[in-house]
């Protein structure tokens, strides 16, 4: 978490910190593929925007329906839980522990963003095997997604603020010299 805090703290953009924090967390846990979503306005959709993956592991990126995923990671993640599955084929109806199959994971923890009560976003880890996640692993996943979306939340601010005033300087800019507050 520290290393993650001195590189997260040096970047400006949210895509930056995402990639930073996927590639980090997936190394360290060593697994196939962590990737960061966005859940659409639907409640159901979400779009996976960037994502870690090893050598030997595929991206996950694309537009996905969380229903597709079950009504267990429905219920826990809209809830504010972390949906953990150690093994898809022994865990999951066969139609669920399909939909995780094709996009080659066999394990899982997914860890929500809960905000004023609608799920907003999603960070994962996934392995092509199963896996039996530890409490440390799903704690750590937890704390890192906790991490990244105040650390972004703050990034996308201090954008806005920039934005802000470089408009505020361009109106200033053009208003004649003539012009002024008493």
């Amino acid at each position: 978490l520290d290393g993650l805090g001195k590189e997260i703290t040096k970047l400006a953009e949210a895509e930056a910190v995402m990639a930073a924090a996927t590639r980090m967390l997936g190394e360290h846990l060593q697994v196939g593929v962590c990737a960061y979503a966005d859940m659409d306005d639907d409640g159901d959709h979400f779009t996976i925007r960037g994502d870690w993956a090893a050598p030997d592991s595929n991206s996950v990126v694309g537009r996905y329906s969380l229903a597709a995923f079950g009504d267990a990671a429905v219920k826990a993640l809209n809830a504010g839980s972390a949906f953990v599955v150690n093994d898809s084929v022994k865990q999951l109806p066969p139609h669920v522990s399909a939909a995780f199959s094709g996009i080659g994971v066999a394990a899982t923890v997914c860890a929500p963003l809960v905000k004023e009560g609608q799920l907003t976003a999603l960070m994962a880890v996934h392995n092509k095997t199963p896996r039996v996640w530890s409490e440390q692993d799903i704690a750590l996943l937890c704390e890192v997604a906790e991490r990244c979306w105040v650390h972004i939340e703050r990034v996308r601010a201090e954008a806005e603020l920039r934005e802000s005033e470089r408009r505020y300087r361009t109106l200033f800019d053009a208003i004649d010299e003539g012009f002024c507050i008493i």
